[in-house]
Order: structure tokens, then sequence, then C-alpha cells
């Protein structure tokens, strides 16, 4: 519980690139319900079916601990004296109850949610022209008859039975395989260490060696680092050239390729924090052989037979000034025409990556609290290259997963 230590003092040094499950949300409460106390941010963790707003401040709390206590709090910040009555749009012209911007996990969970509760009058507003945001999967055909699932986002389904995307598995009889990160990492001469060894290797360089070095190191320091600082002093350590480039390799593939920075980049305090919330590369993971939009798809089939999502719509302003009756939501079109969507109310769920290049504009500006969020919390970038083997040119053991 960081809460209570004096850390929390320090901790807006460093930016933290937790990117992997998070989705930023705003609730924008329309006229003379602007924000709460901290400007309006919170997180949702992907696939919520609640949408929190927190209560801490940005210097007391670590961002994923104030998104697990927020949590708890009434979905939607819908309370008792700021409640929603379904307005059935009828009118010269239509007033939408909510809009919501992106049909990503948080967006499509809200519009779940705000159904559930009888609030029907809605509509999610999506840049591209698919839903699930970053879960999105294309089929590829590599070879005559070959067809592939591809995901172009998220892989993944960390934090094993912990994780709501598996109860939605589950739900929707979707086929998931356990994965056990099995690796080999081949030498330079061509010889391997098998994934025995790796695990081994792992074990004594990275869980007990570094992994304990860099905790004893985040408990005994009074102000936080770059992670790159500790990864060099526990490198010093070691005696011989294969396990210094052994525990690098680690370091890549565990910290800068998992959290999408350098190490340098990250902050020793907060890199791992959400391993509290079981959702890292350290727990137990899934892979989703159709993909993941065979996951968000049926979630949002309500939606979608219902016409309440509307693709290929960019939002490039949100006016939410006094003067307004209602929230205007400007927005240009595929066709390149411009539309404005009026609403009681508007949740903003957009990658952190929209909100830093300052696509939206926002009538009046976002508090400086939470632009200095915004502008301070990295943004991690991921390449990923598919590539097929036929079967006769396939090297690598058939049980490995990942080749180092």
């Amino acid at each position: 519980d960081y809460s209570s230590s004096s850390r929390q003092q320090h901790f807006s040094i460093m930016s933290h690139r937790f990117v992997t499950h998070i989705a930023w949300v705003f609730l924008l409460w329309g006229r003379n319900h602007h924000y709460d106390d901290t400007g309006g941010i919170g997180m949702v963790v992907a696939a919520s079916s609640s949408l929190p707003t927190s209560k801490t401040s940005s210097n007391t709390h670590h961002p994923t601990t104030a998104a697990m206590e927020s949590s708890k709090q009434s979905s939607l910040c819908i309370t008792e004296d700021d409640s929603l009555e379904s307005n059935d749009g009828s009118g010269d012209e239509e007033i939408l109850d909510v809009v919501i911007i992106g049909a990503g996990w948080a967006g499509v969970g809200a519009a779940n949610l705000l159904v559930k509760r009888g609030i029907e009058n809605i509509r999610i507003l999506e840049a591209k022209g698919h839903i699930g945001g970053r879960a999105y999967t294309e089929i590829h055909e590599f070879a005559p008859g070959q067809q592939v699932p591809i995901d172009m986002g998220a892989m993944w389904i960390h934090g094993g039975s912990e994780n709501i995307l598996n109860t939605l598995a589950l739900k929707y009889k979707i086929r998931t395989d356990p994965s056990g990160y099995d690796t080999v990492i081949y030498k330079a001469d061509g010889t391997s260490y098998n994934k025995d060894q790796v695990e081994e290797l792992r074990e004594r360089l990275f869980e007990q060696g570094f992994f304990s070095f860099q905790s004893q190191r985040q408990r005994t320091t009074d102000y936080d680092e770059p992670l790159q600082k500790a990864c060099d002093l526990f490198l010093s350590q070691l005696d011989t050239l294969e396990e210094k480039k052994l525990t690098k390799y680690f370091l890549r593939t565990a910290i800068e390729i998992e959290y999408s920075g350098l190490l340098k980049d990250h902050s020793l305090w907060w890199w791992n924090d959400d391993y509290d919330l079981g959702g890292s590369i350290a727990t137990e993971g899934y892979f989703v052989p159709g993909g993941h939009s065979s996951l968000i798809l049926p979630f949002a089939s309500y939606l979608t037979e219902n016409n309440k999502i509307q693709l290929n719509t960019t939002v490039t302003c949100i006016d939410y000034q006094d003067n307004k009756e209602v929230i205007e939501v400007h927005c240009s079109c595929e066709d390149g025409s411009e539309i404005i969507c009026k609403a009681r109310k508007v949740i903003v769920t957009v990658p952190l990556g929209v909100l830093k290049a300052n696509r939206i504009a926002f009538l009046p500006k976002l508090p400086k609290r939470t632009q200095k969020a915004i502008r301070r919390i990295g943004m991690g970038k991921m390449n990923k290259i598919f590539m097929f083997w036929s079967k006769e040119d396939v090297f690598w053991p058939q049980d490995a997963e990942i080749l180092g």
C-alpha cells in the first residue's frame, strides 16, 4: 500500500508506461456538471462493466491503484443527484442522452451498461471502420486454402481466470488456449537453450536475480529513478559475459517489449504495479485462436443490431461550454461531410495517444491537472510483423511458442 508511504509525494517525477490493457475514460457531464474534483479523469480496465472516476489526487496515487479503487464506485458515476432518464429523442432536433466516443472495449462496455439500466437513446461514434479499437482481427490467406486470423492489436488474455475476457469467452463459447510462454533462445553459433534451460536461466537471472534486486531498491530509495539505473547496477554484479547477455535479453523481452518503452523511460517504483492487478506477463496467459474480434463482436451484438454504433466518424471537437443547453460533438465523416451530434452527456474512451496528439479539441480546454496527466503518462508503440512458414521450413521445436 504505497498510499501511506512517503513515495506518494514523488509520483510525478517519472512517467509510467502501463498501456497494455488500459483505456482512458473522461466523463463530460454537460451543463453545470463538468468534472469531479480530479478533472473527470479515470481509467477502465478492458472489458470492465463499470466506468470509474478517480477521487484521488494525481500526486497521491499511482494510476493503476486509482483505477482499482475507483472501480468500486457507482458505474458511470450516475448517482441519485445526477441520474439519467431515457429520452426518446422525439422533437424537431434529436438530442441523445449519451454520446460515447470510441467503440473499443471501454466504449462498448459503457454502452452495454447504459442499455442495461434502461438508457437506450445513445450512440457510439467510432473513427475507424471496425468495432473493437485495438482488439481487431483480420483474416489473411497466406497460402491457397490457408486462412489465418491475425490480431492486429491485442492478442493475449493476461491474468488467467480473473480476467473478465475469460468469462466472456466461456459465455460465448470461444476457444482459448493456455500459454506457458515456452521459449527457445538461439546463440550466435546456431546452438540453442531449450525451453527447460531458458526457464531455469530466467528464474535465476531475472526472477530471483534482477527482480529481487530491483524490489529491494524500490523499498529502500527515497526518490524515484529510471529503471535503467537499477538494471545497470545489477548487470555490473554478474560474473560472466553469458549471464549479462542473457539478463539483457530477459530485460528486453519482459520489460521493454512487454511495456513498449525503453528502460530509461520506466519508473523504478511503478513499472511493475500491474503485477498486483493480475494483468502482467508474469501471470497465466491465453491465446484466442479465432482472434480478439471474436470476443468483442458478440459483446457488441445488441448495439450493432440496434444501430447504436456509427463507424467511420471522427470526432474533432467537444463543445461543453456553460452557455449551451447540451454538449455538441463535432464530427467529420468518411464522405467528407461534417455533422454535429447533440447529447446531454458524453463519455470519451479514445486511446491516450489520441489525447496526447490533441486530435480532439475540448471547449473549454480540459483542466490543467488533466492536461498534465495526459502529457506526462507515456504511450508505448509496438510494431508487429507476421511471417508465414511452410511446414518443411520450420526449424524450431514444435512446442516452442517464443523464439529468441
